[in-house]
């Protein structure tokens, strides 16, 4: 085939510049490549309770498998994070990653991008995660968070109370808990509380984890809580009120099971105090 003059010199830049900057990359030509590498993306992330040491593993495999991605950590206090988090997203300068609360997804579900298809698969979401995460980070067929950690109520109690009453079998059901009651808590002729035998059935004035323990037991009634769509509340049933009963009659002074008042120190002071046989709480 015949080429004209144009066509060759046309051919000729071509070759030049596509060999020019394969040198280039492969460091044949030196002071240039460093041009042209691609740019560092960096990432925000925000997290509570944690310092930057608990992720640095994560964060340098993370950045190992992605060399042009710079991770940077920061550690934001509990106690005002929420209103720092929605102040940033607002201002548009909210981070990349963030450490999202189970409860939140209702009233801000509108703030954050849930994840694409390419990303996670629902199937594969529900084979990693027990039941209750996509209870709360899925709505349809969206996934807007992954958990990054279960942090489940638990039962915990005074072995020297239970000593000293001669209770030997820690309760493990409800029928358990509800009879050993009677058997370590203190009360006077008058029906008085003098030494609480666990801490539920009050309020948040008494026991920070009320609203969860009353949830738990909404969830083990069998209790749907929130409507299909996630945008309203729906515990009003009657799995819900049996639920609701199941939990105030520990506070209630003709109950059988009177365990709590709310006019006892806090349930976490009260345990600490040993004043208290047993609580609900996490492990954190």
């Amino acid at each position: 085939m015949n080429l004209s003059k144009p066509q060759f010199i046309i051919l000729g830049i071509a070759g030049f510049v596509i060999i020019f900057f394969a040198l280039v990359f492969l460091g044949v030509i030196p002071g240039l490549k460093s041009n042209l590498e691609i740019r560092v993306a960096k990432l925000t992330f925000w997290g509570v309770g944690d310092e930057r040491g608990v992720w640095d593993t994560a964060i340098s495999n993370y950045q190992n498998a992605y060399p042009g991605v710079q991770v940077e950590y920061t550690k934001v206090d509990s106690r005002n994070y929420e209103k720092l988090l929605l102040d940033a997203l607002a201002a548009g300068q909210g981070p990349d990653i963030f450490m999202f609360h189970n409860s939140w997804l209702p009233k801000h579900a509108n703030k954050i991008v849930p994840a694409s298809p390419e990303q996670i698969q629902l199937s594969t979401f529900r084979s990693l995660f027990p039941q209750v995460a996509e209870q709360d980070f899925v709505r349809g067929d969206k996934i807007y968070g992954l958990p990054l950690s279960i942090d489940t109520l638990a039962l915990f109690y005074n072995r020297d109370i239970f000593d000293n009453k001669r209770v030997a079998i820690v309760p493990s059901t409800w029928d358990e808990f509800k009879s050993t009651i009677p058997r370590v808590r203190e009360i006077s002729a008058s029906n008085k509380l003098l030494k609480p035998a666990a801490a539920i059935g009050g309020t948040l004035k008494s026991i920070p984890e009320a609203t969860d323990i009353l949830n738990l037991i909404m969830l083990q009634k069998g209790t749907r809580m929130v409507s299909v769509d996630g945008s309203s509340a729906d515990f009003h049933s009657p799995q819900g009120i049996e639920a609701l009963n199941f939990y105030s009659q520990f506070s209630s002074p003709k109950n059988a099971y009177y365990a709590w008042n709310d006019s006892s120190t806090s349930s976490i002071d009260s345990f600490a105090g040993k004043q208290v046989a047993m609580v609900f709480a996490y492990a954190s």
